[in-house]
C-alpha cells in the first residue's frame, strides 16, 4: 500500500484484538472535532460485521463472496448516509474455486449428528416434561476429547434438530433461579424444549433430518450461484438480491422485498 501511494491506511484480520478494531474504526470517522486519520482499511471479513461508518464511498472485494448474502452483507458496510458508493468486485480465478469450497458446507451426514445428539442427550440435565438442558461440550463416541470444534458441531446439530421441527431453542435460562434455589449459568449450555417424541428414531432422522439437511447444501449453492449471474451481468444484482430476501413461506411470514438498483453491470448494459 505504501508503495501504491497510499500513506493513511490500516490493516485488519483474524489476528486484530477487540481494542485494534475499535481504534481503526475511531480513525476512520471523519467527525467534528476529530478528522479521520485513515482513508483505506485492507480487512478481512473479521472486520466486517457490526461497523457503522457513514460516509465510506467504496468497497472492494478482493475476492468472490461465496453467496449473495456474503456480497450484499459486504455492500452494506459502503453508502450508510444514504449517498451514492460504489462496489468494485476484483476476483482472481483461484478465487472462484475458493468461493465454491465455502459455499459447499462440510454438513454433519445424519448418521453422524445423531450420534451427537444421543450422546447429549445421554447427558443432558432434565428441566420439565419436555425440556432439557443439554451441555455443549459432549463429545460423541467417535471422538476422545472436547475442542472448540467439536462444540460447533454440537450447535450445528442442534440448529439441524431445529429446523426439523425436533427441537424449540428460542429462550435462556441464563442465571434462572430454580425453586431448590440452585442458579443456572447457560453458558456452554443450551437449553431446548422436545417437540417430537421419535427425536432419536432412525426412522425420524432418515427420512426428516437428511431432508433438512440436503435442502440447507442446496441453498448455499443457490447463493453462489446468483451471485455469479450477477456478476456475470446476466441479470440486475438488486433483482436478485430483492430474490433472495422475498420469503415464500410458511405463509404467515410471507414478504416481497422491492428491487432496488444503482447500475449494476446489467442495467448498465440494457
Amino acid at each position: 500500500a505504501s508503495a501504491a501511494g497510499f500513506a493513511r491506511f490500516a490493516v485488519v484480520d483474524g489476528e486484530s484484538t477487540t481494542s485494534q478494531r475499535e481504534a481503526v474504526l475511531r480513525d476512520l470517522r471523519d467527525e467534528p472535532g476529530q478528522p479521520s486519520s485513515i482513508d483505506l482499511v485492507f480487512a478481512t471479513s473479521a472486520f466486517g460485521l457490526g461497523i457503522d461508518v457513514a460516509d465510506v464511498r467504496t468497497v472492494v472485494h478482493a475476492c468472490v463472496p461465496e453467496s449473495i448474502d456474503r456480497y450484499y452483507q459486504e455492500v452494506g458496510r459502503g453508502g450508510r448516509d444514504g449517498r451514492p458508493m460504489i462496489s468494485l468486485v476484483l476476483p482472481t480465478r483461484p478465487d472462484e474455486d475458493v468461493a465454491t469450497g465455502i459455499s459447499t458446507p462440510r454438513l454433519l451426514t445424519a448418521e453422524r449428528a445423531r450420534d451427537r445428539w444421543a450422546a447429549m442427550v445421554q447427558v443432558a440435565e432434565t428441566l420439565g416434561p419436555d425440556t432439557l438442558r443439554v451441555p455443549l461440550t459432549t463429545v460423541p463416541t467417535n471422538l476422545d476429547h472436547h475442542t472448540d470444534y467439536n462444540e460447533r458441531w454440537n450447535l450445528f446439530t442442534i440448529s439441524l434438530m431445529a429446523r426439523s421441527g425436533a427441537l424449540a431453542w428460542d429462550f435462556s435460562l441464563n442465571e434462572l433461579q430454580t425453586d431448590s434455589g440452585r442458579a443456572f449459568d447457560d453458558r456452554g449450555w443450551l437449553t431446548v424444549r422436545v417437540l417430537r417424541g421419535d427425536h432419536q428414531s432412525e426412522q425420524f432422522w432418515n427420512d426428516v433430518v437428511e431432508s433438512v439437511r440436503a435442502s440447507m447444501v442446496a441453498r448455499s449453492k443457490d447463493g453462489l450461484g446468483a451471485l455469479r449471474t450477477a456478476l456475470a451481468g446476466h441479470q440486475c444484482t438488486g433483482e436478485l438480491v430483492a430474490l433472495n430476501y422475498s420469503i415464500s413461506s410458511p405463509a404467515e411470514f410471507q414478504s416481497v422485498c422491492l428491487p432496488s438498483c444503482g447500475g449494476c453491470a446489467y442495467c448498465r448494459r440494457t
